[in-house]
């Protein structure tokens, strides 16, 4: 547990040659991907068809929540302010196939940008930290492609139905 008379100074957390501007800019696109993630799954979630999914999708929208409070503390933690985060205001797919390619992409990028930060951190709580949220989108990777598979197991039983 932290000492709070003990100061944590950025050397304490950053690996070097990596400046803290560039761990900012890092931070700060990983946080403009979650905010956007969490907007697409919040669209999708109205684009679902049964319980099952959306009880996926719930649970992405919660780990995305939690990770995107840690990025911002992290953020608060070296630039003693908090990040201004911007979102995409344009969701450019309305199919549910559309979405997942969508969403998976965005989790692929998400796990490069958490991967960058993961290697500049050298404080353990942090470092264990940004593992669980890497470990968390490789575990949301799967359940797209689990929601990918239920999507196309709907479209073959509504085109059997029509036979």
């Amino acid at each position: 547990m932290d000492h709070p008379s003990v100061k944590v100074t950025i050397e304490d957390l950053l690996h070097y040659p990596q400046t803290v501007d560039e761990t900012l800019a890092i931070i700060q696109q990983a946080l403009f991907d979650k905010v956007n993630g969490i907007k697409y799954l919040t669209k999708l979630f109205s684009m679902t068809l049964n319980e099952e999914e959306q009880s996926i999708i719930k649970s992405i929208i919660s780990n995305d929540q939690k990770h995107l409070e840690y990025l911002c503390s992290i953020y608060q933690l070296l630039s003693s302010h908090d990040p201004l985060i911007e979102t995409n205001e344009t969701i450019l797919w309305v199919d549910f196939f559309d979405a997942i390619k969508e969403l998976i992409l965005l989790k692929s990028t998400a796990i490069e940008f958490e991967r960058r930060i993961l290697f500049m951190m050298k404080d353990h709580k942090h470092i264990e930290r940004l593992t669980e949220l890497i470990t968390d989108e490789l575990r949301h990777s799967t359940l797209w492609n689990l929601l990918f598979l239920m999507g196309i197991s709907h479209c073959s039983n509504e085109r059997q139905k029509n036979e």
